[in-house]
């Protein structure tokens, strides 16, 4: 896809943003919120955002936040309950079959210090997120 289809954004830090948003309003918000989870460390290569791009509690809703050695279960739809959720099973790799065997090793030997340190980024930004919600709230009134 060539340059032409949408805009490119920088923050001055961490990854482009492409924006497929010629023509329609990008929201401050949007924008900002945009710019903050592009700082995140495991965001790889960039962030989408999508012609129908708008604020949203946790994420931009209409963003694709592409990670690496990360993921983001409920980034977008939290305020209605969208979403995935880990949950803990009883399940060994014996019981699943052959063709996932491979998979569930990975995900056991996967190096979770690294995971641990991702956590602690994610809350850090998430608490700071929710200040400037606090921040703008408090504007609007």
């Amino acid at each position: 896809m060539s340059g032409e289809t949408y805009n490119v954004i920088h923050g001055g830090q961490g990854v482009p943003i492409k924006a497929w948003t010629k023509g329609v309003q990008l929201e401050d918000q949007a924008k900002i919120q945009l710019l903050n989870v592009a700082r995140l460390p495991f965001v790889f290569r960039w962030i989408a955002a999508m012609p129908d791009v708008h604020w949203g509690i946790g994420a931009t809703v209409g963003s694709v936040i592409p990670t690496k050695g990360a993921i983001i279960p409920a980034a977008v739809g939290v305020d209605i309950g969208c979403g995935m959720m880990a949950v803990q099973t009883s399940l060994n790799a014996r019981d699943l079959p052959d063709n996932l065997h491979g998979i569930r090793e990975a995900i056991e030997e996967r190096n979770w210090k690294e995971a641990q340190e991702n956590i602690e980024i994610v809350a850090k930004t998430l608490n700071d997120y929710s200040a400037q919600v606090e921040q703008a709230n408090a504007l609007l009134k």
